[in-house]
């Protein structure tokens, strides 16, 4: 919502703070999706990446395990965050980068 007699920084800071929201959202929903139609435990890590998941696969009985970045609207990836997904990609770990737009925040 857009205010004619705030201050720049306050319209800043009001953005910043409806950024923050979606992206917490977006990643209540990811989380909530990949436990109910996926069977991925997840766990909420930091560097790097957002969580990482663990499933048992259910033809072979072994642990699947991947690491999770979760992204609302046009965000980027960060440096580190490239960073991680290069190395992890080279390693033959999955990173997945889930791209959501939550309904409501």
């Amino acid at each position: 919502m857009f205010d004619l007699f705030s201050s720049p920084k306050e319209r800043k800071r009001n953005r910043i703070k409806q950024n923050v929201r979606k992206g917490s959202a977006a990643e209540r929903d990811a989380v909530n999706s990949d436990a109910l139609f996926g069977g991925w435990e997840s766990k909420r890590t930091g560097k790097g990446h957002d969580f990482e998941q663990i499933r048992q696969d259910w033809i072979t009985g072994k642990p699947q395990k991947r690491y999770k970045e979760v992204k609302s609207g046009n965000a980027k990836l960060s440096k580190l965050q490239k960073k991680t997904m290069a190395k992890m990609k080279k390693n033959g770990v999955d990173y997945v980068v889930d791209r959501r737009d939550p309904f409501f925040y």
